[in-house]
């Protein structure tokens, strides 16, 4: 698998422009056609809903990266309300919300404005199709919607939740895994120096196993605070194999 290299000087590509949002183009080729496929929801500027298949990717994908962990009851008079930081580089961040280790596959995209908020109508798709919290990611990002560069963490709330100030990611992997090792640095100018090595995600029995979350918490760590930037490689053994993939993420704390 190769390397992603993230740098933090990117281009923001998911503006809403002329009325238009941010969308995933892999995703809407792979629509349900019914009212719950992925398509636009023009009350808000983003596109929801359910794809027939797992679109191909990486050995190795973030799936979520928010402030505490994600809750929500199916009631489909809630709402979840997303939301990010003041962020003085950007005027606008796209965010993703996708579901895991689930037969039906959902996909949110939407662009959010950085000190603002936006509601996702859990009636609307969530909670008539049973996407369990348990089973949602979310995260916010620079770039293109289907290879971001910058990762963001989220504050994402109901009204049974709200964020904490621990940041957790979420991967998830395509194949059976007998080895993950992390470590991270504090970085600036897309350069990162003295890393540290990260406590080994929980495994339960002898495979990180394909689609099963695995949550890297970041409790609480010095010098990752409000403005700071940080790169992080996680590094993966999949099971038969003997070299260990790395993957290099970019993570901007707002």
């Amino acid at each position: 698998m190769r390397n992603v290299y993230l740098m933090l000087c990117c281009v923001v590509s998911v503006s809403a422009v002329n009325g238009q949002a941010a969308r995933n183009e892999d995703i809407l080729n792979q629509r349900l056609p019914s009212d719950d496929g992925y398509r636009e929801r023009t009350k808000d500027l983003r596109y929801e809903g359910l794809y027939t298949q797992n679109v191909a990717g990486e050995l190795l994908e973030v799936v979520s990266l928010t402030f505490g962990d994600i809750r929500y009851a199916l009631d489909p008079k809630d709402k979840i309300v997303v939301s990010c930081p003041a962020l003085p580089a950007y005027k606008m961040i796209g965010v993703t919300g996708t579901s895991f280790h689930l037969n039906k596959h959902y996909h949110l995209d939407m662009v959010l404005e950085p000190a603002k908020k936006k509601s996702i109508p859990l009636g609307e798709v969530i909670s008539r199709n049973f996407i369990m919290s348990d089973h949602l990611g979310m995260y916010g990002y620079v770039g293109n919607p289907e290879a971001p560069t910058v990762y963001i963490p989220l504050k994402v709330s109901s009204s049974t939740s709200a964020p904490s100030d621990q940041i957790k990611m979420v991967l998830v992997s395509n194949k059976d895994l007998t080895g993950l090792r992390w470590k991270y640095a504090a970085s600036g100018n897309g350069i990162a120096a003295k890393f540290t090595t990260g406590p080994p995600p929980v495994k339960e029995g002898p495979y990180y196993l394909s689609s099963d979350p695995i949550v890297i918490p970041f409790t609480p760590m010095e010098g990752m605070t409000s403005g700071s930037e940080w790169c992080v490689v996680v590094e993966t053994l999949t099971a038969g194999e003997k070299d260990w993939m790395p993957l290099t993420i970019k993570i901007l704390v707002p």
